[in-house]
């Protein structure tokens, strides 16, 4: 039964209803196990008491309890049983699906990988998460190496696994082979690797090399899978290139709400557009709340108000309790829009993280109303929970910014530096939206020297 679970978790999806069932079979059976697995199956309880746990009152920034008892569990299973590979590849797990929230950096974790790699070989788990965080760590050579394992293992895989070889061999730069094989690659393969690719500072020129080939490919056959979210992705790298957008029409209300906020597109115009919706499809609005709040247009947000508190009161009925929250969040809005940064704050805090897929909600705003309150600690826990995943979204120059300004007003040069050079490394030649905040980078990074 626990192995059931455990091709669940690989993915992390835990909290599905049947990954939860087989864990709790697994762990009701666990009576008369050896003292190794009863560790195992006492950290699979805790991973669980992660996934289930109550929202506390400000729950993106508080400590996690069983999230702290799970890594001290396996922590503990490793230095009891050293030699076990499994062990080592479920506390790397534990760290890639939940480090953030922990603050369990990727040396550490990637760490944790490679010794599950070393004592077992052909234990073909850890070989994928080792190659991501290889490659969002900049460390091309290795992440190559597990690669080249991944088709070693699964022979399936190996011409696309090749390919992505290729391509890491030569980073960070783009040689001409990994360039003329790349195009062979599914577009989910290309997304997963230009997202890596495109976290890692030196290796920019790569990422909007990558971009502008993948761009004129999307052009040439739009219909290919997942060309949404493909489209989403290489739009990031565009505006990073210092290029106007190309085509909005495949983009959601939440990108062109991005590009608003970060000054691509003026405000004004997707306001005007979700005007004539309040009246009939406000339900579809939530991307634009931000929008809202900061044109004060309070008649718009008690709108929405009105409208999620019917939509959180059916979804709780359904079961769903855990993203019930939307009217919270507008209520937020509303009290940010009425200038009671007090309440906006409270109520930012008080949206539990399930909602937004595990990290914290509107992470910009409560990170700025945090810091405008002094609560720098609080601040830099959010926005490190917030980074990892938020690296894609056009609001990363702007969270990149918020946590080296913190981290300088805690006196800690060192994390603040790298924050300052890693936007001016991955935005310096972006769109003349993004310049104000280069430049502040670049001052800040100046003092902190």
């Amino acid at each position: 039964w626990r192995g059931v679970a455990s091709t669940y978790i690989r993915k992390g999806q835990e909290s599905m209803p049947e990954a939860q069932a087989a864990l709790d079979r697994a762990i009701r059976l666990k009576g008369g196990g050896s003292p190794r697995d009863s560790l195992l199956l006492h950290g699979d309880s805790l991973r669980l008491a992660v996934v289930r746990r109550t929202p506390t009152a400000t729950d993106p920034i508080d400590e996690i309890p069983a999230l702290t008892a799970l890594f001290a569990t396996l922590t503990e299973a490793t230095r009891r049983y050293p030699n076990d590979a499994e062990l080592w590849l479920e506390l790397g797990d534990a760290g890639f699906h939940f480090g953030a929230l922990a603050q369990r950096n990727d040396t550490v974790v990637l760490g944790d990988f490679r010794k599950a790699i070393v004592l077992d070989s052909m234990l073909i788990v850890p070989y994928f998460h080792a190659q991501s965080l290889a490659t969002r760590l900049g460390r091309f050579g290795e992440a190559a190496g597990y690669s080249e394992g991944i088709s070693r293992l699964q022979p399936a895989s190996s011409p696309i696994y090749a390919v992505i070889k290729s391509l890491l061999d030569s980073a960070p730069t783009y040689a001409a082979a990994a360039r003329a094989h790349f195009d062979t690659l599914p577009v989910a393969y290309v997304a997963s690797l230009l997202q890596q690719i495109g976290e890692v500072p030196e290796a920019t020129p790569l990422s909007l090399a990558i971009a502008k080939t993948q761009l004129e490919r999307l052009a040439k056959t739009p219909s290919l899978a997942d060309s949404a979210q493909f489209a989403r992705l290489l739009l990031q790298q565009q505006v990073r290139g210092g290029k106007a957008v190309a085509s909005r029409e495949p983009l959601t209300l939440n990108d062109r709400v991005q590009l608003a906020r970060a000054g691509v597109l003026p405000p004004p115009t997707i306001l005007a557009e979700a005007a004539p919706l309040l009246a009939s499809k406000a339900v579809t609005l939530g991307p634009v709340m931000p929008l809202f709040a900061s044109a004060r247009d309070t008649t718009a947000l008690q709108t929405m108000v009105r409208v999620f508190d019917s939509v959180d009161v059916a979804t709780r009925a359904r079961g769903e309790g855990a993203t019930a929250h939307q009217s919270d969040a507008a209520r937020a809005y509303l009290a940010l829009a009425r200038g009671d940064s007090s309440a906006a704050l409270r109520g930012f805090l008080s949206i539990p993280m399930a909602m937004c897929g595990g990290s914290p909600c509107a992470v910009a705003v409560t990170a700025r109303l945090l810091m405008n309150a002094r609560r720098d600690a609080e601040a830099a826990r959010l926005l490190d929970r917030a980074l990892p995943s938020g690296m894609a979204s056009l609001l990363a120059p702007q969270l990149m910014s918020m946590r080296a300004e913190v981290a300088e007003r805690m006196n800690d040069r060192a994390t603040a530096r790298g924050w300052y050079q890693r936007v001016i490394a991955q935005w310096g030649g972006g769109d003349a939206a993004f310049q104000p905040t280069v430049k502040a980078a670049q001052a800040g990074l100046a003092r902190v020297k």
